[in-house]
Order: structure tokens, then C-alpha cells, then sequence
């Protein structure tokens, strides 16, 4: 097997430094040369197989090319078909520009298992800047993150979060709630009942943003899930047994679309027409983003936009390496409200 070409030589083919191949190479870096002698280069890279080695750009940049993942809920999180959709969009981001993703994955109780899985990577330049959820940013661990020197982006779904001197990534909700309760019909206003199989924040964000005259009965059976497999099927047999509270309700407002399908299923089989006997609403926007979408779509959702989301986290945590974005910045993606035959009202008449 023949030896791989070096980048002095493709230097010495181009007539240039090896400095100006690197350059050449970089995806930042390329637009301080010309673009025809950016072509040269990359032409003759091509003809020969040449690709830089990351170690070697990272010793010359005096980066790791490589941005850290924290989850503290890796299960989870990986196996929700949302959250891989955000995955994807900070990878998209991040290759685009010559950067890979590393998880890691750090236990969120207490300080002792955090410092465990992870302070001996952060404290090794494992990665040129981390992002995680702001869930990992107790008060025991922020002066941990902070004292790694290296940038720190926080995702978080609260519009009031802040930490000081840490950047952000929000997931800005409040228009989405603020254009389903302009939408919501009077009648319907005193009779809502928010339904989640498992415990999160998702019904903070209802509580935050509903008017004072809303009445809202959550329930919450509180299942631990072992996997997203059958939770269609699973929400639907334990709404069932709050059925004589449902049915009564005019809005039933859940947590995720595969719950809010559900119950739809379950309307149905009593002989009740979501969207005309009864409002159904979800969250995340399942039909469209599901691996095979159905033709017909009929759940009205909020969408986080998740693909979005991770392509500009992505593009921000990339701006905060590059020291382009100053500290305690933050950014917001906004989440819309999708209409559709669940929720089919305009204004707050009917």
C-alpha cells in the first residue's frame, strides 16, 4: 500500500507553504485566501485522495476540532426521535465547518458524579466548547464550567433563564401559547384538561402562559417509560382509565403528539370527532418530523422547529469558539403553533 500524500507536498505541487494549504482546507480560514488558488489546491487534493488529519490541523489551530455533548438523561434522550432531530442539526452545523460532536454523559445528582464522568474531559481539552442543558448548571457544578476556559452554551426552554457569562440557546415557546390562546374558544376556556404520561416541564410553560379565566386540570399518572416504542398505544389504554375526566373536557392539551394521537384514538373508538366534539392539541410536531410521515396530517402541535434548532446551536457554538460572540450572549429559536382539524379555530368566537 502506497504512503498517503503529505500536506508538503500538496504545498510543493501548488507552489505555496503548507500554511497555505491549511488555510486552504479550513472552512473559516479558506476566505482569507484567493479563490482561484483555493480551487489550485483543492483540485490537487482531490487528484491525490488527500484529506488534513484532524490531530494534525487541531496541533496547527491549536484546537481539537471537536465540540462536547453533555446529557445527563443519555437514554432518554437519544432515544427520543425529537431530541436526535436537534443531534443532527448541531452535527450538520459542525461538519459543515470541519468540527465533530463528542457525548458525554454525566449523572445529574449532585456535584461528586458530575466532577466523576466528566471534569478529567473537561480539563483536558477534549473539546474546543461543550453544550448542554441548563438542567446541569446547578450551583455545585457552574464555577466547575466555568473554570474550563472554554466557552459553555446552555440549552433551555424558560424565556427568564439566565446564568451569568454563559451563553445560551433558547427555545422561545411564548409565541406559539400566546397564538393558541388568542385562537381558543371562549366556552372551551373553563374546561381544559393538560394529560402527560410522564413528569417534565413541558405543562410549566402552559402555566406560565395562560391567561387567569383558563382552567386547567393536569393529569399526570406519572409512568416511568422504558422506551418511545407503543407509546401511542400506551397513552391511549391509560387515558382510558381517566376517561370519565376526559370526555367532559372541551380541550385536551398534551405533553408530546404521540400522547395527543393517543387520545385521539381513544375519542374515536367512544364515538367522539376530535377537532369537533373535542380540541385536541400536542407537541413537537411528530407527523411531519417522524421517519415516515403520513400523507395526511391532522394533529395540531406546537413545533420547536428541533432540526432547526440543532443547526443553529450548532452555528452559534461555533461563533463562541471563534470569540465572535461575547459573553452571556444568547440566542432564541422560535417555536410556532401548526393549525390543523384538531384545533381548527381562528379567534375566540365559536
Amino acid at each position: 500500500m502506497k504512503n498517503k500524500i503529505t500536506i508538503v507536498q500538496i504545498a510543493k505541487l501548488a507552489g505555496v507553504n503548507p500554511s497555505t494549504v491549511s488555510r486552504a482546507l479550513h472552512a473559516v480560514k479558506s476566505s482569507h485566501i484567493s479563490e482561484e488558488l483555493r480551487q489550485k489546491i483543492q483540485k490537487i487534493c482531490e487528484e491525490h485522495n488527500y484529506r488534513p488529519q484532524i490531530a494534525a490541523k487541531g496541533f496547527a489551530f491549536r484546537k481539537s476540532y471537536r465540540v462536547g455533548l453533555l446529557l445527563g438523561r443519555l437514554r432518554g434522550d437519544l432515544m427520543s426521535p425529537h431530541f436526535s432531530l436537534f443531534i443532527q442539526g448541531i452535527c450538520d452545523s459542525l461538519q459543515k465547518a470541519g468540527y465533530t460532536l463528542s457525548i458525554l454523559w454525566c449523572e445529574m445528582d449532585g456535584k461528586e458524579n458530575i466532577e466523576k464522568n466528566v471534569r478529567n474531559f473537561l480539563f483536558s481539552d477534549v473539546a474546543d466548547a461543550y453544550i448542554m442543558g441548563t438542567t446541569l448548571l446547578k450551583k455545585q457544578s457552574v464555577e466547575m464550567f466555568r473554570s474550563t476556559g472554554r466557552p459553555i452554551v446552555a440549552l433551555s426552554n424558560h424565556p427568564a433563564y439566565k446564568i451569568d457569562n454563559f451563553h445560551q440557546v433558547k427555545l422561545d415557546f411564548s409565541k406559539a401559547m400566546q397564538t393558541i390562546w388568542a385562537q381558543m374558544p371562549e366556552k372551551a376556556m373553563k374546561n381544559i384538561v393538560a394529560f402527560s404520561l410522564v413528569n417534565n416541564n413541558k405543562f410549566d410553560l402552559l402555566r406560565q402562559y395562560a391567561p387567569p379565566e383558563a382552567d386547567i386540570r393536569f393529569l399526570n399518572p406519572g409512568i416511568q417509560l422504558d422506551d418511545t416504542i407503543g407509546l401511542r398505544l400506551l397513552s391511549e389504554q391509560t387515558a382510558e382509565k381517566y376517561w370519565d375526566t376526559l370526555k367532559q373536557a372541551k380541550v385536551i392539551w398534551c405533553d408530546s403528539d404521540l400522547t395527543a394521537l393517543g387520545i385521539c384514538d381513544l375519542c374515536r373508538k367512544k364515538g367522539l370527532i376530535p377537532g369537533k366534539d373535542i380540541l385536541v392539541i400536542g407537541h413537537d410536531n411528530f407527523e411531519q418530523t417522524c421517519y415516515k410521515p403520513p400523507r395526511k396530517t391532522c394533529l395540531s402541535t406546537i413545533d420547536p422547529h428541533w432540526l432547526k434548532a440543532g443547526q443553529t446551536a450548532g452555528e452559534f457554538t461555533l461563533r463562541c469558539i471563534d470569540e465572535k460572540e461575547p459573553a452571556g450572549s444568547c440566542i432564541a429559536i422560535d417555536a410556532t403553533f401548526i393549525k390543523r382539524k384538531t384545533f381548527p379555530y381562528n379567534n375566540k368566537k365559536g
